[in-house]
């Protein structure tokens, strides 16, 4: 007695129920690798098997409400909003402490920019013209829109505490003393410095996170030992040794040639440096801080407006999790019908993972690390650029030495007498 053949019966092609459940299975191919998901297996192309996913996959999106996959998505930015009612208003109102109040406006500001720079960046906005979008997700820079939205809260907290209270107000939001100093001076018992105060406000908390970004840079280095422990690596670290210290002192003799005063002159010696960086260089030469801040914001943001053409022109490709676009703008790869990342690097992009990075791409990673510092290296990395490794080491060697040139003598006796001339 021989068996019937099995029917099978498969659903069409064009089906929109089953082209949901190919994007969500997709979507999920990851998490499918590593285990079993409730969504459709790749290859099953039974009824029962296709009805038994389909269920599973209603089950699953039915437990999941839209109002709660948005709470989770803007979890940060919800808790950051309710904090500044629930806690940082009662706190100055009941114990006159503005600081928690401080703390969580500038959360709350700072969730926002992220947030918007991020769903403008993912957004059919301006598709068309990427030339345009680029330059509009560079200026919305969390970093310049919570300095804008925290100086208008600042100045606005002061016309409602009242006429010549704006000192107060600021000196409450940051005194300027760093935590690290604080710390000195707490264990080993030393006074502070002159003129500093054992205040700390919501601005001096955000300025000691900032100052991390150069640990976290050198944690980065750490992944690419392959190209910095090399002849290229070795090249980078004598260029940015160099370039700061031509930027040091040739920045502060032309902003004297110039006419400009001594501070602001002096202003010029870390501009291309981190503001974490910057700033102890502008304190032992007695720069002006505010012409630095601005120089640095500028630069890095300046940077990022010209990587993408620039990048371009020269052939610097995106890494491999990317490929690089006519109009300067990096897309994912494209993906073939089992999920599965199809490789579109070219020849050159191989022959590099196999051999090293042309110098094309070193000099790229040296300029930018060099000139545009962490927010050029934070766009490399974005990129996957192969750029990316030798932009951190310049932009952290040239840091490095900035200061090393602005407080060591005898090169800050040096640096003093060129900006007195």
């Amino acid at each position: 007695m021989t068996t019937p053949p099995r029917l099978e019966i498969s659903w069409p092609s064009d089906s929109a129920l089953e082209q949901s459940i190919n994007a969500l299975a997709s979507d999920r191919e990851k998490s499918r690798r590593g285990g079993s998901t409730p969504c459709l297996e790749a290859g099953s192309s039974t009824a029962t098997t296709r009805r038994s996913s389909l269920d599973q996959c209603m089950v699953y999106n039915t437990d999941t409400s839209p109002i709660w996959n948005i709470c989770i998505s803007y979890s940060a930015l919800l808790a950051s909003f309710f904090s500044i009612f629930l806690i940082g208003t009662p706190v100055a109102a009941v114990a006159k402490e503005d600081r928690v109040l401080d703390g969580c406006v500038m959360w709350f500001v700072w969730a926002v920019a992220v947030r918007l720079q991020r769903n403008f960046k993912t957004s059919h906005c301006f598709l068309s013209t990427p030339r345009l979008k680029n330059p509009l997700v560079t200026i919305m820079n969390p970093v310049l829109v919570t300095t804008l939205l925290m100086t208008a809260y600042t100045r606005g907290k002061a016309c409602a505490y009242g006429s010549g209270k704006l000192a107060d107000v600021l000196h409450k939001f940051s005194s300027g003393t760093p935590l690290y100093t604080l710390w000195t001076s707490a264990t080993t018992s030393l006074p502070l410095p002159t003129g500093a105060t054992a205040w700390f406000g919501a601005g001096d908390a955000a300025l000691s996170i900032l100052e991390c970004g150069i640990l976290i840079w050198g944690f980065k280095l750490y992944e690419c030992q392959r190209q910095l422990f090399s002849s290229a690596g070795l090249v980078t670290v004598l260029i940015s040794v160099s370039a700061a210290a031509g930027n040091v002192f040739l920045s502060v003799l032309s902003g004297r040639t110039f006419g400009l005063a001594m501070p602001e002159a002096l202003a010029f010696a870390a501009r291309s440096t981190t503001l974490a960086l910057a700033k102890p260089a502008m304190a032992a030469v007695g720069g002006n801080l505010g012409v630095n801040a601005a120089l640095v914001v500028s630069n890095g943001i300046l940077g990022q407006l010209m990587y993408p053409i620039a990048l371009e022109k020269i052939g610097v490709k995106a890494g491999s999790d990317g490929i690089s676009s006519g109009d300067g703008v990096s897309r994912p790869e494209a993906e073939d019908s089992e999920g599965v990342r199809q490789d579109r690097s070219d020849s050159n992009l191989e022959e590099q993972l196999r051999g090293g990075d042309d110098s094309a791409t070193i000099a790229a990673g040296i300029t930018i690390g060099i000139n545009g510092a962490a927010m050029g290296v934070s766009y490399l990395y974005e990129t996957k650029s192969h750029a990316a490794p030798y932009a951190a080491l310049a932009m952290t060697v040239f840091g490095v030495m900035t200061v090393v040139f602005t407080t060591a003598e005898p090169f800050r006796g040096v640096l003093i007498a060129l900006a007195s001339r």
